[in-house]
């Protein structure tokens, strides 16, 4: 009996990329729970997150903060404030609140202010994020 000649590709061991979860942000007082950082934090995505961060298949995270379809970013304090009021377009047409990509300095500065209420730390995100 004969043996057939295989040849054999070799593969070296690559460390397995961590699988990594969605985390949702809410603001202080209407949270599940608070994270290590001590950031207000919800278990899964509803109508009361503000922020979210979700990973990629590299294992990096892409990082979102809710967003009017004005372009102004969401505050819970004055959701239904005049200037957020949408038009007649915006009702039928247009969803009320979307999520936009942001970069990691925006949103810590935006997890900074709806972990405080700080309202100085809203307006440094809409800065950075300009």
């Amino acid at each position: 009996m004969e043996q057939e000649d295989q040849s054999y590709i070799f593969i070296p061991n690559k460390e397995p990329v961590p699988t990594l979860e969605s985390k949702f942000y809410s603001v202080s007082g209407s949270e599940e729970y608070v994270d290590t950082e001590n950031y207000p934090r919800v278990s899964e995505q509803n109508k009361s997150i503000a922020a979210k961060a979700v990973p990629k298949q590299d294992g990096v995270y892409r990082y979102f903060v809710r967003v009017a379809n004005t372009g102004k970013i969401y505050n819970p304090m004055t959701a239904y404030d005049a200037d957020l009021t949408p038009t007649f377009l915006d009702r039928v047409c247009r969803s009320e609140w979307k999520f936009r990509e942001v970069n990691i300095t925006a949103f810590s500065m935006y997890l900074k202010f709806l972990q405080s209420k700080n309202m100085s730390w809203l307006h440094n995100t809409e800065r950075e994020i300009a």
